[in-house]
């Protein structure tokens, strides 16, 4: 399984930013903001914190690319647009897109200024310390800045610098060695620069966590910073200690019962208020006695109001209605009757009032002494009026049955009960008692304004219903009104129960434990009374302490101990054994035999697992207070160049003064190894050592690297100055000719233009060059490079070229150094003698002769005297 694959299946089971995360970097390698802000919402909203519509999308095998190696990048150029120390603007380095570049440049020449900006815009370690401006001018300087070309594929693309901003990301591939980088491997824990496909992702996650975990960090800390100003409360009370223990879990139901009263303890807390005031100023069992009186008598109202209301109330008025309305129709029922009973009378007002007492007593006589046990009348046979004591005929007997039936009809009995039922309740209507005392209702307004006016009204509404009642049922023309009285028994009950409570409370106020309690029971309710002002924003804090904690929650899904443990995992798997194996290789490339030394893990940070150089024996032991500088400079080498195997592509590497305090031998050591490099990718030098420099130029010839050379140089106020060719001291033979041949262009110009005044220093430095040229001759051409200056060895193969030197090469070489002396300045001549300096064709002719005058080919040298201008020798010392 390759290592992408691995890490996905890690990844299936971390949040889903997280997993998302990881599609994202793989799809596009880099997280801009907006995937940054937009991770951070995702983690976010799985803990509530935001109401974002991005939805996660995990990654999976699908979004896993085939390994690629990708396009090789290579530096073409280095171009200073200003203010870079003291370089002088719009001054370039070009660089060899493959092989070896060497740039050499004396101590203050500007060498370092060029390497600076590499070092600030590309990859490396150790202090990144920003660059100055020129600190000799007196102008105030701008922002550094300079253009850096590349090429990358087919394409060539110009990135602007400026320091202290980020460069473009394709220059991490360039990686740059320098002091600082070489005290950094040798002294600290380091991470692998490059990763392997796969493993780079997670580094990237570490630092997605990162920058994700910043903004969660942000968000938190203002939200923490918005911390309520609460009021002070009582201590003790159940609301100071509500508002004292507030987290995100307090319940809203215990929110909502403390921070607030009911209606009851609204009332509560007025009356204790009042109660202790009066207490303080006044008796309480006196004042507690009043109160209960006063109740006493609130009640009374309310039976009262209560009776007035039953009997204007809608029972009471429909009873009276139904009775008013059965008298009158058993009225009229009893008047039909009376209408058929007056047809059989002969006598006048027979069934009036005087009759039917007369019957009545008659009825009386019959029942209890003339026909005692017969029902009145008796009418049978023989039977006798009790009045006139005749016997009765048939007429006689049917009549008395009719007086009977009259008197004791259903319809007059009915009749007379609902006469009877109505003038009954007509007259506890009439004799009901309304109006109450002025100094009661009064009384009531005192306590209570809005419910005096209410009683009042009821008094008004039902005297007048009741004397709109009274006066229908006197005509009996119209129906009565519906009533709609409602008394306000509730209110003065509830009232009279409020003045009972105060009572007791006022005759506790007397004892003085109970009046404590009173007095802690009002603390108590004003504390409540206070939270309850303050209950939306207690609410809003409880909501942002739950805020915080998911924060919190999110932020530990930042952390980056699971990636590092995966990292470590991983690394210790894929890159560990490689990179110290690849330690090792470098070290022997390099010629280091003792102490034994290991490029091993030490552990991880922020997803990276760190490496360091340690002693294999001696592990606590710390190395650099065991190895000299110039081996701590070789380990340091050695452990970069080892890093650069877990690169996926072959970056540029770019050397600043690599061996700094390295003896001769380790020089040869690195120069090798340096061109070795260059055969693999592009090596960029640095140097200020012309050894080293000849120590590059043999090995890259040895090789045959192409190698590409350019020197930096100071003037009057500047450096930085470039030019495409060596320094003269470590110009070959053949290169200092075509040197000297284009001095003596300019030495001529000024002979014919200016004349010998400003010719003759122009020649002397030309002689004195023309000199050293012979000298170098010696050693490259007459003894065909047997023995050099700057090399620690004796070519011996060479010298069966050179087998044939002659007294003619010995001559060649005297008659050549002797007039190079005589005219190079070092000597002063006779005054008499006065000679002016040879001309230009004749110093033309001189340089000529070093170029005639071959190593071993030629036979002999004919003539020593210069040859023509233009004409060739028939030898070279090219």
């Amino acid at each position: 399984m390759s290592v992408l694959l691995e890490v996905v299946e890690w990844a299936s089971g971390l949040s889903g930013w997280v997993q998302d995360g990881l599609r994202r970097i793989v799809q596009q390698a880099q997280l801009t903001d907006v995937d940054i802000a937009e991770l951070a919402e995702l983690c976010k909203k799985a803990h509530g914190l935001s109401e974002s519509q991005v939805v996660p999308t995990p990654i999976s095998e699908m979004d896993v690319p085939a390994a690629s190696a990708g396009e090789d990048l290579a530096l073409v150029s280095l171009k200073h647009v200003g203010d870079v120390n003291a370089l002088a603007p719009g001054e370039s380095l070009t660089f060899s897109p493959t092989g070896l570049t060497v740039v050499y440049g004396d101590n203050g020449a500007g060498k370092s200024g060029y390497a600076r900006i590499l070092k600030r815009s590309c990859r490396a370690r150790g202090s990144g310390d920003p660059v100055l401006t020129n600190a000799l001018s007196d102008a105030p300087g701008g922002t550094p800045r300079a253009e850096v070309t590349v090429r990358l594929g087919e394409d060539t693309t110009t990135y602007t610098w400026q320091d202290e901003r980020p460069c473009a990301p394709e220059l991490g591939a360039v990686s740059v060695f320098d002091s600082a980088a070489a005290q950094v491997y040798v002294t600290d824990k380091t991470e692998v620069a490059f990763r392997p496909f796969g493993l780079d992702v997670l580094d990237k996650l570490a630092d997605a966590s990162g920058r994700v975990r910043a903004i969660l960090e942000r968000e938190r800390d203002t939200l923490a910073r918005q911390t309520p100003s609460w009021p002070t409360l009582a201590g003790g009370t159940e609301a100071a200690r509500l508002l004292g223990s507030l987290t995100a879990l307090t319940k809203r139901e215990l929110i909502d019962r403390v921070a607030g009263l009911t209606e009851i303890e609204a009332k509560e807390m007025a009356r204790l208020e009042q109660t202790l005031a009066t207490a303080r100023a006044d008796d309480p069992i006196k004042r507690a006695t009043e109160i209960r009186a006063r109740s006493a008598r609130f009640r009374k109202l309310s039976k009262r109001l209560e009776h007035v209301a039953s009997q204007l109330g809608g029972h009471a008025i429909s009873a009276l209605a139904q009775a008013r309305d059965e008298a009158v129709m058993y009225e009229k029922a009893s008047a039909a009757a009376r209408a058929d009973f007056a047809g059989q009378a002969i006598l006048p007002d027979t069934g009036a009032g005087a009759w039917k007492k007369l019957w009545e007593a008659a009825r009386h006589y019959a029942e209890h002494v003339a026909y005692a046990g017969v029902s009145f009348p008796n009418t049978g046979q023989g039977a006798r009026c009790v009045l006139c004591q005749q016997e009765l005929g048939d007429e006689a007997r049917a009549r008395l049955r009719g007086f009977e039936n009259f008197v004791a009809g259903e319809v007059q009995t009915k009749a007379a009960q609902a006469k009877q039922s109505l003038d009954t309740l007509s007259a506890n209507l009439q004799q009901l008692e309304i109006d109450e005392e002025a100094d009661l209702l009064q009384e009531v307004e005192a306590s209570s304004a809005d419910l005096g006016k209410t009683v009042r009204a009821f008094l008004t509404e039902a005297v007048t219903y009741r004397t709109n009642a009274v006066g229908v049922l006197a005509t009996g023309n119209e129906s009565l009104p519906a009533s709609g009285l409602d008394a306000p028994t509730h209110g003065l009950e509830s009232l009279a129960t409020d003045l009972d409570n105060s009572a007791t409370e006022m005759a506790a106020a007397a004892d003085p434990a109970k009046r404590k309690a009173a007095e802690d029971r009002l603390v108590e309710l004003g504390a409540r009374a206070k939270l309850a002002a303050i209950k939306v924003d207690i609410i809003a804090d409880v909501d942002r302490k739950a805020r915080l904690n998911a924060y919190e929650k999110c932020l530990k899904e930042t952390a980056t101990t699971a990636i590092s443990k995966k990292s470590t995992e991983l690394t210790t798997k894929h890159v560990s054994q490689s990179l110290a194996a690849e330690f090792s290789k470098e070290l022997a490339k390099l010629g280091w035999t003792r102490p034994e030394l290991v490029l091993k893990a030490v552990g991880s940070q922020r997803g990276a697992l760190l490496h360091q150089i340690q002693l294999k024996h001696a592990t606590r032991a710390q190395l650099p207070k065991i190895v000299s500088e110039g081996e701590a400079r070789c380990l340091a080498l050695a452990a970069f160049l080892a890093e650069l195997h877990t690169a996926a592509t072959a970056g540029p590497i770019v050397f600043d003064d690599p061996v700094c305090s390295l003896d001769h031998r380790w020089r040869a050591r690195v120069a090798r190894r340096l061109v070795e490099a260059a055969k693999t990718r592009q090596v960029i030098v640095f140097t200020h050592e012309v050894v080293f420099l000849f120590e590059l130029t043999a090995a890259a010839e040895k090789e045959r690297v192409p190698i590409y050379h350019q020197t930096v140089h100071r003037r009057p106020g500047t450096t930085g100055h470039v030019a495409a060719t060596l320094p003269w001291g470590a110009l070959p033979v053949s290169k200092r000719i075509g040197w000297l041949r284009n001095e003596l262009q300019n030495a001529d110009k000024a002979h014919r233009t200016t004349g010998e005044e400003a010719y003759e220093p122009l020649a002397t430095r030309l002689y004195g060059r023309l000199r050293q040229t012979w000298e170098r001759a010696i050693e490259e051409v007459l003894f065909n490079g047997v023995v050099e200056r700057f090399r620690d060895s004796v070519k011996t193969q060479q010298l069966k070229a050179v087998t044939d030197i002659t007294a003619a090469d010995f001559a060649a070489v005297d008659a050549g150094m002797t007039k190079c002396s005589k005219w190079e300045g070092g000597h002063d001549q006779a005054a008499a003698m006065n000679e002016p300096v040879p001309a230009p064709d004749e110093l033309g002719l001189d340089i000529d002769n070093v170029d005639w005058t071959g190593p071993v080919l030629v036979d002999r040298f004919v003539t020593l005297p210069a040859l023509p201008r233009g004409q060739q020798p028939h030898t070279s010392l090219d």
